[in-house]
């Protein structure tokens, strides 16, 4: 049996002349697989293409590899190879008796898993062709009737829902006409549910007790200050973590979250080499760094906003005015701990553990901190149970429905490109709507909201 073993490496971009961490294939020999570190390299690195993505991709060629030597008498030729790994992934190796001729045993993935590894292996197949002239494993063949008109359908349900349809290329609409050769189809249609959120009674227990007993209390700040983001403005984990320091206004009481890469520089900078004054620019300038969403380490972060102001940031809708009270009350207090401190990057939210003491926050330190946190008030974190991190937003976005905001200031104060599928009017404006973030704010302090009978000032005592 062929040993294809998965590794992380350290590969020099030829483009930055640096190195980036990417997982590497190994063969029995010891050899790295060179086409595929140079497909990854092309492909995802620099992109803003998550790290998830390059593993799933390295592994879904990996299970065709394994697959591909196990099966390597049994088929005439890669295509039909191919399709035997399509089945395989999905009803497995094993038979009916519990034998596998193959060595492999597996027993097969749910259909989202199948669909990654499909897709994996066939957009690999594509570059190979392409730059190789390697037989397509899974090419794109024209649809059949009914498939074409589904697919327009769907194409043209997204757009019309979609700010940025107006930019869209006829060459996105063609690619309707066609489909794999072999694709995953879902035979039935599962009902989500209602998207859960995070109660609010156990916010107000996870504030409380959530961070007793902690190490270093600057870590609790830092974390409690992240939650309040979350909750309290609808922020994903990852955009939170994007926050610099300067992005915090105490005079105007004002947070934005920039775009890493296009967002505008501080304070009017200006480059000395080149035209560009985004954050790329500055941090590139300023700091011999890289955005957060290129990077191919512990430090990468997401992004997923496609919808910014003319600064390139995401303006804020705090729903609680106690709640932004007490963000900007514990951020003095953070801004006191962290104002000493030499550090080489721009970031808010720090690690204070000796290792990597000062250095920018990582999202699996917070999310270790946060089931840590959970666990501390006898609570499983558990998406279905509205108590994950992104339990949080869904808990904004269903307050403001409550307290009866527009939809479509909704969608803006989520930063959505898309609104709800039942509105069918386009979105207001950027201006306007940024402007109606302003008496939004004011007007909800006019009527009772679920944290009225909270003392908010009672919780500034927990954070010690």
């Amino acid at each position: 049996k062929m040993s294809v073993i998965k590794l992380k490496m350290g590969v020099v971009d030829n483009i930055n002349r640096q190195i980036v961490d990417i997982p590497v294939l190994i063969d029995e020999n010891g050899q790295p697989f060179l086409a595929l570190i140079k497909y990854c390299m092309e492909v995802f690195v620099g992109s803003s293409i998550r790290i998830s993505s390059i593993k799933q991709a390295v592994y879904g060629v990996k299970l065709y590899l394994d697959f591909a030597y196990a099966n390597r008498d049994q088929c005439q030729n890669s295509q039909e190879l191919f399709k035997r790994f399509f089945y395989s992934l999905d009803k497995g190796t094993i038979d009916d008796e519990g034998f596998d001729p193959t060595g492999l045993y597996w027993y097969g993935w749910s259909e989202n898993t199948k669909t990654i590894y499909t897709q994996a292996v066939s957009y690999f197949s594509d570059w190979l062709h392409e730059n190789y002239g390697n037989e397509l494993l899974n090419p794109l063949v024209r649809a059949d009737y009914r498939t074409q008109v589904i697919l327009y359908y769907a194409y043209y349900y997204k757009q019309k829902n979609n700010i940025l349809s107006h930019i869209d290329s006829e060459q996105n609409k063609d690619k309707n006409n066609y489909t794999r050769a072999l694709r995953t189809h879902k035979s039935v249609r599962k009902e989500s549910g209602d998207e859960q959120q995070f109660p609010l009674h156990l916010f107000i227990k996870l504030m409380k007790y959530g961070f007793k007993n902690v190490r270093d209390l600057r870590a609790a700040l830092r974390d409690k200050l992240i939650l309040l983001l979350m909750h309290g403005t609808g922020l994903r984990e990852s955009e939170a973590l994007h926050l610099w320091a300067i992005d915090v206004d105490m005079m105007t009481r004002t947070v934005k979250i920039f775009h890493p890469q296009m967002g505008e520089a501080p304070n009017r900078w200006k480059s000395k080499f080149s035209q560009k004054f985004d954050r790329e620019q500055y941090l590139k300038e300023v700091y011999s760094l890289k955005p957060r969403t290129v990077l191919n380490n512990n430090q990468n972060l997401g992004w997923k906003s496609k919808v910014v102001d003319s600064q390139g940031a995401l303006p804020l809708l705090w729903y609680s005015q106690e709640i932004k009270n007490l963000f900007f009350k514990l951020w003095e207090v953070y801004l006191l701990e962290i104002a000493s401190l030499k550090l080489n990057h721009p970031y808010a939210f720090i690690n204070f553990n000796k290792k990597d003491f000062g250095e920018p926050y990582t999202l699996s330190s917070f999310n270790k901190n946060y089931e840590v946190s959970m666990a501390k008030i006898d609570t499983e974190v558990s998406k279905s149970l509205g108590t994950s991190t992104h339990g949080h937003r869904h808990n904004y976005a269903m307050t403001l429905k409550r307290m009866g905001v527009n939809p479509r200031i909704i969608q803006r104060a989520l930063h959505h490109s898309s609104i709800d599928s039942q509105i069918t009017y386009t979105s207001e404006s950027q201006a306007k709507a940024l402007k109606s973030f302003s008496e939004i704010e004011q007007e909800l302090n006019k009527h009772k909201n679920p944290h009225e009978d909270i003392s908010w000032d009672e919780l500034l005592k927990f954070h010690y």
